[in-house]
């Protein structure tokens, strides 16, 4: 009766024991016979598991020492490690969540990263490179022609240069001497100082 009694025994033990081999805590899976980062008397030790204590908890030898403790809940294990305290995943190749997250692009970088888009000149800064190139007065409807033919500026408009005369004339008239042009003759216009330093500092030199 009594050698019955003991092998059930056994054998509930036997399955309990094969239920607590392997749990899990968090991303931690612990199995017998494997090494650990463990809390041990409140600091984190290097481990092997020997098996499970009865009453609940594990087993674990210190690899430093190789005294025997109890780690009595799987949350006091940190991470599946080597002999070394390696964590697994760095020693198999696999990189450890930290280091994915460091070395992922944030999006300012990635947009950093990104060629600079070419700045599309308007209308009058077109007009302002064609006469800057050009070193002598030209009318609307020569600026349009070089704007056009060189594609530095397009437009569906039907009349362009009398579009970009009478802008042109708008700037003259509401900026004075600060205006990028002045008119020389009729019809014509050059550049001002202040037209040769705005081309310079949009960086069309």
């Amino acid at each position: 009766m009594n050698s019955h009694c003991e092998t059930a025994r056994r054998r509930g033990h036997n399955r309990k024991e094969r239920i607590m081999k392997t749990k899990k805590s968090k991303n931690v899976e612990v199995q017998t016979g494997k090494t650990y980062r463990a809390m041990v008397r409140g600091k984190v030790s290097i481990v092997t598991v020997k098996g499970e204590v009865d009453g609940g908890g594990w087993d674990v030898e210190m690899i430093s020492t190789g005294s025997h403790h109890r780690v009595s809940s799987i949350s006091g294990f940190v991470c599946e490690c080597d002999k070394s305290g390696k964590p697994i995943e760095a020693a198999t190749g696999k990189k450890a969540p930290e280091a994915s997250r460091a070395e992922a692009p944030t999006a300012k970088s990635a947009k950093e990263a990104r060629p600079a888009k070419a700045k599309r000149l308007g209308g009058l800064g077109a007009a302002v490179q064609v006469l800057a190139e050009a070193g002598k007065p030209m009318n609307a409807a020569d600026m349009i022609k070089c704007m056009l033919d060189r594609g530095l500026w397009t437009t569906g408009g039907k009349t362009p240069a009398a579009t970009i005369y009478a802008a042109i004339i708008r700037e003259i008239s509401s900026k004075g001497q600060a205006s990028r042009f002045r008119k020389t003759d009729r019809g014509l216009f050059e550049l001002t100082p202040s037209g040769i330093q705005w081309r310079t500092e949009a960086g069309a030199l």
